[in-house]
């Protein structure tokens, strides 16, 4: 995996000799997620890591590899900023972003089916 931080945070975590980071997404915000960094204290079972910077190890939850794959995460203001060519768009303020699955959303399919039938048989009625 190829998730990569700004250096002013890396070099932020280093002078505060933190050495263990979970990166995770979370549900919430505008546009649907929220990625969210927890230092230090949180269980490690489950998770994967490998190191991304001098003495500082990053963990993850294993279904999130893909969406972590070749992004990046910059701290701006408060806010952690992900970005990534697997994002279908971010809110305003660039903190919560929508997740390009590749996945056709199911009820979505079924009522575009269902109105296409509907506009069909409209149309050979008229």
């Amino acid at each position: 995996m190829q998730l990569s931080f700004d250096q002013k945070t890396l070099t932020d975590w280093k002078n505060r000799n933190i050495q263990n980071i979970f990166c995770y997404l979370i549900s919430a915000g505008c546009a649907g997620n929220k990625v969210a960094i927890d230092e230090e204290n949180f269980s490690k079972e489950g998770l994967k890591s490998y190191q991304i910077y001098e003495g500082i190890t990053l963990f993850f939850r294993p279904i999130e590899v893909s969406i972590f794959e070749n992004a990046r995460i910059t701290h701006v203001g408060g806010k952690w900023i992900f970005a990534s060519n697997k994002t279908n768009g971010h809110c305003w303020c660039g903190s919560s972003f929508q997740v390009s699955t590749g996945i056709a959303d199911k009820d979505k399919l079924a009522k575009l089916k269902l109105l296409m039938k509907n506009k069909n048989k409209h149309h050979n009625h008229a």
